[in-house]
Protein backbone atom coordinates (compact mmCIF):
# COMPACT_ATOMS: atom_id res chain seq x y z
CA UNK A 1 0.00 0.00 0.00
CA UNK A 2 2.63 2.47 1.05
CA UNK A 3 4.64 1.98 -2.14
CA UNK A 4 1.62 2.97 -4.27
CA UNK A 5 1.17 6.11 -2.18
CA UNK A 6 4.86 6.99 -2.45
CA UNK A 7 4.89 6.45 -6.21
CA UNK A 8 1.75 8.58 -6.51
CA UNK A 9 3.48 11.48 -4.72
CA UNK A 10 6.62 11.10 -6.80
CA UNK A 11 4.67 11.01 -10.05
CA UNK A 12 2.73 14.13 -9.06
CA UNK A 13 5.96 15.98 -8.23
CA UNK A 14 7.45 14.85 -11.56
CA UNK A 15 4.25 15.89 -13.36
CA UNK A 16 3.33 12.47 -14.75
CA UNK A 17 -0.46 12.54 -14.31
CA UNK A 18 -1.15 9.22 -16.03
CA UNK A 19 1.16 7.40 -13.62
CA UNK A 20 -0.30 9.30 -10.66
CA UNK A 21 -3.81 8.29 -11.68
CA UNK A 22 -2.77 4.66 -12.08
CA UNK A 23 -1.06 4.67 -8.67
CA UNK A 24 -4.15 6.08 -6.97
CA UNK A 25 -6.38 3.51 -8.65
CA UNK A 26 -4.03 0.69 -7.70
CA UNK A 27 -3.80 2.00 -4.12
CA UNK A 28 -7.57 1.71 -3.78
CA UNK A 29 -7.57 -1.79 -5.23
CA UNK A 30 -4.70 -2.85 -2.97
CA UNK A 31 -6.45 -1.54 0.13
CA UNK A 32 -9.60 -3.50 -0.70
CA UNK A 33 -7.59 -6.65 -1.47
CA UNK A 34 -5.58 -6.30 1.73
CA UNK A 35 -8.70 -5.90 3.84
CA UNK A 36 -10.14 -9.06 2.33
CA UNK A 37 -7.07 -11.29 2.73
CA UNK A 38 -5.00 -9.84 5.61
CA UNK A 39 -5.43 -10.45 9.29
CA UNK A 40 -7.19 -7.52 10.94
CA UNK A 41 -4.21 -6.42 13.02
CA UNK A 42 -1.85 -6.50 10.04
CA UNK A 43 -4.34 -4.59 7.92
CA UNK A 44 -4.75 -1.93 10.62
CA UNK A 45 -0.97 -1.64 10.94
CA UNK A 46 -0.64 -1.09 7.19
CA UNK A 47 -3.45 1.48 7.13
CA UNK A 48 -1.86 3.25 10.10
CA UNK A 49 1.44 3.50 8.16
CA UNK A 50 -0.42 4.83 5.13
CA UNK A 51 -2.17 7.45 7.27
CA UNK A 52 1.09 8.50 8.94
CA UNK A 53 2.71 8.88 5.53
CA UNK A 54 -0.26 10.78 4.06
CA UNK A 55 -0.60 13.15 7.00
CA UNK A 56 3.04 13.62 7.99
CA UNK A 57 3.61 17.24 9.10
CA UNK A 58 6.50 17.79 6.68
CA UNK A 59 4.18 17.07 3.78
CA UNK A 60 1.62 19.73 4.63
CA UNK A 61 3.87 22.61 3.50
CA UNK A 62 5.65 20.90 0.64
CA UNK A 63 5.16 23.72 -1.84
CA UNK A 64 3.13 21.68 -4.31
CA UNK A 65 -0.54 22.50 -3.80
CA UNK A 66 -2.95 19.63 -4.05
CA UNK A 67 -0.42 16.80 -4.21
CA UNK A 68 -0.77 15.57 -0.65
CA UNK A 69 -4.42 16.57 -0.44
CA UNK A 70 -5.26 14.20 -3.30
CA UNK A 71 -3.61 11.32 -1.47
CA UNK A 72 -5.38 12.25 1.76
CA UNK A 73 -8.73 12.38 -0.04
CA UNK A 74 -8.12 8.92 -1.50
CA UNK A 75 -7.23 7.44 1.90
CA UNK A 76 -10.22 9.11 3.57
CA UNK A 77 -12.49 8.05 0.74
CA UNK A 78 -11.61 4.44 1.41
CA UNK A 79 -12.05 4.79 5.16
CA UNK A 80 -15.38 6.59 4.71
CA UNK A 81 -16.65 3.87 2.39
CA UNK A 82 -15.85 1.33 5.09
CA UNK A 83 -17.59 3.31 7.84
CA UNK A 84 -18.81 0.20 9.63
CA UNK A 85 -15.24 -1.06 9.91
CA UNK A 86 -14.08 2.27 11.34
CA UNK A 87 -16.46 1.93 14.26
CA UNK A 88 -15.08 -1.44 15.30
CA UNK A 89 -11.93 -2.13 17.25
CA UNK A 90 -9.11 -2.00 16.06
CA UNK A 91 -10.23 0.21 13.17
CA UNK A 92 -11.62 2.81 15.54
CA UNK A 93 -8.14 3.46 16.98
CA UNK A 94 -7.13 5.07 13.67
CA UNK A 95 -9.54 7.98 14.11
CA UNK A 96 -7.92 9.30 17.28
CA UNK A 97 -4.39 9.51 15.94
CA UNK A 98 -4.55 12.39 13.49
CA UNK A 99 -6.64 15.55 13.84
CA UNK A 100 -6.66 16.41 10.13
CA UNK A 101 -7.65 12.83 9.30
CA UNK A 102 -10.66 13.18 11.58
CA UNK A 103 -11.69 16.41 9.84
CA UNK A 104 -11.24 14.84 6.42
CA UNK A 105 -13.23 11.77 7.46
CA UNK A 106 -16.14 13.88 8.64
CA UNK A 107 -16.13 15.68 5.28
CA UNK A 108 -15.88 12.41 3.34
CA UNK A 109 -18.70 10.82 5.34
CA UNK A 110 -20.95 13.84 4.79
CA UNK A 111 -20.22 13.78 1.05
CA UNK A 112 -20.87 10.04 0.92
CA UNK A 113 -24.13 10.47 2.81
CA UNK A 114 -25.24 13.30 0.52
CA UNK A 115 -24.44 11.34 -2.62
CA UNK A 116 -26.43 8.37 -1.33
CA UNK A 117 -29.38 10.59 -0.44
CA UNK A 118 -29.33 12.36 -3.78
CA UNK A 119 -29.12 9.13 -5.74
CA UNK A 120 -31.99 7.60 -3.78
CA UNK A 121 -34.22 10.67 -4.17
CA UNK A 122 -33.49 11.48 -7.79
CA UNK A 123 -34.30 8.73 -10.20
CA UNK A 124 -35.06 9.53 -13.83
CA UNK A 125 -38.57 8.59 -14.77
CA UNK A 126 -39.07 6.49 -17.85
CA UNK A 127 -41.65 7.47 -20.41
CA UNK A 128 -41.78 11.02 -19.13
CA UNK A 129 -43.58 13.43 -21.51
CA UNK A 130 -42.36 16.94 -22.11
Amino acid sequence: MLSHAQLFILSRYRNVPSLASLCLKRLGETIVEAQDVSEELIFVKNIRELIKYSYHPCCQNSGSPGVWEDLQKAVCGFLASRKGWLLKVPGSSLIDEEEQLTKDLVTALINLSLSIQISSVWRPRENMRL
